[in-house]
C-alpha cells in the first residue's frame, strides 16, 4: 500500500526520518506529474514503514 502525505517542511521531516534510522525507500527528489493536461511539480521522498507500507512525503 502506498500513501502520499503533504508537508510544509520536507527537509526537516526527511532529516527526522534519517535520524530515526527509518528505511528511506527513495531519497529526496524533484518529481513532475501530468494532471488535467498540465504538469505539477513537487519535492518528495518515500519512506517504508516497518509493516512495508510506502509513505510518500511531498512538498509542492
Amino acid at each position: 500500500m502506498h500513501f502520499q502525505i503533504g508537508t510544509t517542511d520536507l527537509a526537516a521531516l526527511y532529516e527526522t526520518c534519517k535520524t530515526a534510522n527509518a528505511m528511506i525507500f527513495r531519497d529526496w527528489e524533484e518529481a513532475w506529474y501530468r494532471a488535467a493536461g498540465h504538469y505539477i511539480g513537487q519535492v518528495q521522498s518515500i519512506v517504508q514503514d516497518p509493516d512495508g507500507y510506502l509513505l510518500r512525503f511531498e512538498q509542492g
